[in-house]
């Protein structure tokens, strides 16, 4: 059942199919058409087989007819009729016996009748004579000018026993008018067995006369003269309406007949024959076709079966074979090179040989690139991941400083918060306060330079991030025509639809993280920004204090005013500084989820890079 699928067995029966059918159509029309013409012309055949014999038994007619005339010309017949008596009908006698041994194979029997239609010698004494003037064919004779006339039955002759006809023949005078009939009986029995008992047609045919009676009265076999017969009775019914023709008709089987009129008589000449025999030649002609048709039919399905398997299902299973190898990633495969060569470069095979050329070549070049550009997103996630390293621990440091410089803050607070108190101390406990004045603006300045570091690191971190979400929109643009090139190749590019969706996903995926870590890095840039002036403004406080402190000496009255302003300043530095930490906490936070994001960005290239080596280039 499964060879039965294949284009290597439904080709072949197609076509084989297809002939057959019209081999069958063919054979069918060659064999009606040559059945009809063979049929035609044997009937037309037949026919002249059957006028021929008419011709033949209307021409003895016509010569016994002639040779009665003859007779009726003797001058004993017309010296009797003109001078009846006993004398002339001796004498007339005498003739007819000279005549009937002269004549025995034509004549059995002779008689003259006068124009009143007394019989007034017989030769045979016939008694259907006595009522012969009330016959047809007496009036028929007359019709005719008393040229002659003959009975359309046979009756048995009293002098032979066989069976004979009658012909009437005036018997003229010198003006040419009637002066008496001369009556012939002719040998009808010397006629049928000379002509029609050797008569020999086919193996099953068979020849006879029909009269209006639809009787027999001649035949090859003897005993079935006089008789009546389905054929008989068929000739009859058909020569009514045309004196020639050919009919079908059953008895004893199923036969063909073929009739003819005779000219000078109301009889059918019949020929007949079983169809088996008859249509024997188109039977064999039928067998012959067939038996052609079906050696045809089996050289042309080796032919066929030869090229299709030589030329075509070789092809396609090469074809398959390499499709096959193509899904399961080997890119090494080619078309056949004859198919290639300038003899097959038009033809179907050459056309589909060179597209699925380039189409491998094409995609190889997709999963090279795409190789590459996986390549290059593992090796930038990496060095992302090495900065981010980097810029953690530099803002781990930065935020220990901050804690420092709050501990600092603090404890200039409380100093400050002391010399407010105890502003009776003397220029001993402003040294100090100088110092730490001068201590606390050295950490400021550090602070600030430390900020201003941190901005231009977060600034690396956005070229960096920049520099991701455009790997990733071009590894997006791959995968997109990836995408594209695997849907031309139709069902061949399946499976690398498949890869480059996926890679596409994956590349969405890391352009939407670097967009949130953009975001984020921007929002902490703002945040630093804002921190970096609250240092300088520390630093211009820190600086304000300093001259203060300096002018301290001259100004002990309002120290304590001047304490009091000092410890607000300090709160709002402390509070500042506070932010800063949070602020460097907030970065720090950053820096970790640009660092887990880097190292997804790798684990997924990595994965890109495994599912490309699905591959073989």
């Amino acid at each position: 059942m499964k060879f039965m699928q294949t284009l290597k067995f439904k080709m072949p029966f197609t076509i084989i199919s297809s002939v057959a059918v019209m081999l069958l159509i063919l054979m069918i029309v060659i064999i009606s058409a040559s059945a009809i013409f063979m049929e035609r012309t044997a009937i037309s055949g037949f026919m002249e087989t059957a006028d021929g014999y008419r011709d033949l038994v209307s021409i003895w007619i016509e010569d016994q007819a002639d040779l009665t005339s003859v007779i009726s010309k003797e001058s004993e017949f017309l010296d009797y009729f003109q001078n009846p008596n006993q004398d002339t009908l001796s004498i007339a006698n005498s003739e007819f016996n000279e005549l009937l041994k002269e004549l025995e194979s034509h004549f059995s029997a002779f008689a003259l009748i006068d124009l009143n239609g007394k019989v007034v010698l017989d030769t045979a004494s016939n008694e259907h004579l006595n009522t012969v003037s009330q016959k047809t064919i007496w009036k028929e004779l007359q019709d005719n000018n008393y040229k002659y006339s003959i009975e359309d039955e046979i009756y048995l002759s009293s002098v032979t026993g066989n069976y004979v006809i009658g012909v009437l023949v005036g018997v003229l005078d010198a003006s040419a008018r009637p002066a008496g009939v001369l009556y012939a009986e002719l040998r009808w029995d010397e006629f049928v067995e000379k002509h029609f008992s050797e008569i020999t047609i086919g193996n099953t045919g068979n020849i006879y006369i029909v009269n209006e009676d639809g009787r027999r009265v001649a035949h090859k076999e003897l005993d079935k003269v006089n008789t009546i017969s389905v054929g008989s009775k068929n000739a009859l019914s058909a020569s009514a309406s045309q004196r020639k023709g050919a009919l079908h008709y059953e008895d004893e089987g199923k036969k063909i007949m073929a009739f003819s009129r005779l000219d000078n008589m109301d009889w059918i000449l019949c020929v007949t024959m079983l169809d088996s025999e008859f249509f024997a030649n188109k039977n064999t002609l039928i067998k012959i076709t067939i038996l052609l048709s079906i050696l045809l039919l089996v050289i042309t399905s080796i032919i066929v079966i030869s090229y299709v398997n030589n030329n075509i299902s070789a092809v396609l299973s090469r074809i398959a074979n390499d499709l096959n190898r193509l899904g399961n990633g080997d890119l090494t495969v080619s078309a056949p090179s004859k198919f290639l060569t300038n003899k097959y470069k038009n033809h179907e095979f050459g056309i589909i040989a060179n597209g699925f050329n380039n189409t491998i070549e094409k995609l190889k070049n997709i999963v090279t690139n795409i190789i590459d550009s996986s390549n290059n997103i593992e090796l930038t996630s990496k060095e992302l991941e090495s900065g981010n390293n980097d810029l953690a621990l530099r803002t781990q440091s930065q935020s220990s400083s901050l804690e420092e410089t709050a501990s600092s803050m603090e404890q200039m607070s409380s100093n400050i918060k002391n010399s407010a108190e105890k502003s009776v101390i003397g220029n001993n406990m402003m040294n100090d306060s100088k110092r730490s004045v001068e201590e606390a603006g050295l950490i400021i300045d550090s602070t600030t330079k430390s900020m201003e570091m941190v901005f231009e690191a977060s600034r690396k971190i956005t070229n960096i991030t920049k520099l991701i979400e455009d790997i990733a929109f071009q590894t997006n643009i791959l995968a997109l025509n990836a995408s594209v090139e695997a849907a031309r190749a139709g069902e061949q590019g399946r499976g690398f639809s498949v890869v480059a969706s996926e890679v596409r996903t994956l590349a969405q995926n890391t352009q939407t993280s670097v967009k949130d870590i953009t975001s984020l890095i921007a929002d902490s840039d703002e945040k630093i920004k804002i921190a970096t002036e609250a240092a300088r403004k520390s630093q211009e406080i820190f600086t304000d204090i300093k001259d203060k402190i300096e002018n301290t000496a001259s100004i002990m009255k309002d120290i304590s005013t001047t304490a009091v302003e000092q410890q607000s300043g300090v709160e709002q530095v402390n509070q500042a500084v506070l932010r800063m930490d949070a602020s460097t906490q907030e970065n720090a936070s950053l820096v970790e989820q640009s660092k887990e994001a880097s190292i997804t960005l790798s684990s997924e290239a990595h994965k890109l890079i495994d599912a490309v080596s699905y591959f073989k280039l």
